[in-house]
């Protein structure tokens, strides 16, 4: 039996990246704009209920980036469909938590998205050589990153909690053994939700 300790051990704030010589470039500033005036109003909350929910959103309250205008241009964002319910893949379509944000700010700001699936160790050094003008991967942010990229305000917390795997027998109200306990993340915890096993590097990555 897992029991998991009701208060988080760790809080880490999750956020957009960007390359460091675009720190002041109205991209940045648009998309930190857009993330505190969501969080003023509560979209943030309501699009953590919607996907980090019991159930999956159903097929029409799925992210439509198909209609968006690029009047303004167009982002290249790199993701990685292991980030559910971040970002993932369904009928082979891109969707999650982020994707719908950035549909969301693209809409706000005019402009088109060209989302490109690479794996999660090379998002970052391409935003750094200017592959990508954006990351989206859950990407929380840490010093050592910060060293190497800027990111955006924080638009979701993850949550490191502590499991503890009881051995004892009925009435032994679930003691440990030593080495039995160990450390999974917010996304970690979304395993039942989504039927799909996720590792505990998808909520600090």
């Amino acid at each position: 039996n897992l029991d998991a300790v009701e208060e988080p051990v760790m809080q880490i704030p999750v956020a957009f990246a960007f390359s460091k010589k675009d720190a002041d470039s109205e991209l940045v500033a648009q998309m930190n704009e857009f993330i505190l005036a969501a969080k003023e109003s509560g979209l943030l909350e309501e699009l953590k209920e919607k996907w980090t929910g019991r159930e999956e959103p159903p097929a029409d309250q799925h992210p439509d980036y198909t209609h968006l205008s690029g009047e303004n241009g167009t982002i290249t964002v790199a993701v990685n469909v292991e980030s559910k319910p971040l970002v993932y893949l369904k009928d082979h379509r891109l969707t999650g938590y982020e994707i719908e944000l950035l549909v969301l700010f693209s809409e706000e700001y005019g402009y088109q998205q060209d989302l490109r699936n690479v794996s999660f160790n090379a998002i970052l050094p391409g935003i750094q050589t200017g592959r990508y003008d954006m990351g989206a991967a859950g990407f929380t942010i840490t010093e050592e990153r910060r060293e190497s990229v800027v990111f955006s305000e924080s638009y979701l917390t993850a949550e490191s909690l502590m499991v503890i795997s009881g051995r004892g027998g009925e009435g032994s109200g679930g003691t440990a053994a030593a080495g039995d306990s160990e450390e999974t993340g917010f996304f970690a915890d979304l395993a039942d939700s989504f039927e799909k096993p996720l590792s505990a590097k998808h909520a600090g990555r």
